[in-house]
């Protein structure tokens, strides 16, 4: 039973979350891969909690300046790009 709950507790956690959570906050997959790995590096388990808000709060901080706009832009996902232009259509 231990096992059987592993297995599950890792598949959620490494491929469902991150595909989830990008899409609901407009960040790439490899971006939330990346800021769980280097947060809760940085900051221990609190950073596996904190690090997707402190990315988040990275982003939207680049995205204001228009020489940090293009890494903002990198670490967003396409999805948010392509609404704007679907809305502008219609």
């Amino acid at each position: 039973m231990a096992l059987f709950f592993v297995i599950i507790n890792t598949v959620a956690e490494s491929y469902i979350f991150p595909k989830l959570t990008g899409k609901g906050l407009q960040m790439s997959v490899f971006v939330v891969f990346a800021s769980l790995f280097v947060w809760g590096w940085a900051l221990g388990s609190v950073g596996f909690f904190l690090g997707v808000p402190l990315t988040l709060i990275i982003i939207r901080y680049l995205d204001q300046f228009e020489e940090t706009r293009w890494l903002a832009k990198l670490m967003m996902s396409g999805e948010e790009e392509t609404e704007k232009v679907t809305d502008k259509q219609t």
